[in-house]
């Protein structure tokens, strides 16, 4: 049997054959595994002499007992999953809505004797034309 020691159990890390390492740990800072799975074991071993996946050691199984004492009785850590809930939703950052555009034609008032001038509504926009794309044919069949 063989012990490590993660001082980042949060760092997810996969063995040889695809099986995940679970980190024993009840604060979140200082996780433990245990195995005798000889892939697991050089994956971690893999892992410390590369300085990936985290701040891991192999320990002893002394270590590994202290650490058990320590927890006995306490609960085993879990991550907080993070939620957006309606009242999460932080209104101070939102900008307030625009009003949408009226329909309506616009009065414009005239200063003196002039009657008042009704804006011209805008027009649709011409349509395209479309040409065919390609090389012309010469010759008689065109």
């Amino acid at each position: 049997m063989r012990y490590f020691e993660s001082k980042t159990p949060l760092v997810k890390v996969s063995a040889i054959g695809g099986a995940l390492v679970k980190w024993e740990t009840y604060d979140g800072e200082v996780g433990w595994f245990p195995t005798d799975d000889a892939n697991a074991a050089k994956t971690l071993t893999q892992c410390i002499e590369r300085k990936v996946g985290g701040l891991i050691r192999e320990g002893t199984q002394a270590e590994y007992e202290a650490f058990l004492g320590k927890t006995r009785g306490r609960s085993v850590f879990r991550r907080d999953r993070e939620t957006i809930g309606p009242g999460d939703l932080a209104h101070s950052t939102l900008s307030p809505a625009v009003p949408p555009p009226s329909a309506s034609p616009t009065v414009v008032v005239a200063a003196g004797d002039e009657a008042p001038h009704v804006a011209k509504p805008v027009e649709a926009p011409p349509s395209p034309v479309l040409r065919s794309r390609g090389r012309r044919a010469h010759g008689p069949d065109a």
